[in-house]
């Protein structure tokens, strides 16, 4: 399932990439790292000041399956997969 999210939002048209810091940018369907969180985190959704995301255990776990969270961008902490 998570895959399949993944593809999805790498397929569907979607704004253009935040930029951060300089050269970070961020768009649905990048694998991220968080600063308050550990683990690895597939960004579903941008805005101009935050980021929504979700995780590969939420989608597997039947009472966590529609469970995102809200980021603010100064949380990014690095893009692992684009």
């Amino acid at each position: 399932m998570y895959r399949k999210i993944k593809q999805a939002l790498k397929e569907k048209e979607h704004h253009p990439p935040r930029y951060l810091k300089g050269d970070i940018s961020c768009s649905p369907g990048d694998e991220v790292l968080l600063y308050s969180k550990k683990g690895i985190y597939l960004v579903t959704e941008i805005t101009e000041s935050t980021f929504i995301v979700t995780c590969q255990r939420w989608l597997n776990s039947k009472n966590q399956k529609d469970r995102k969270e809200e980021h603010l961008w100064s949380d990014l902490k690095e893009i692992i997969a684009t």
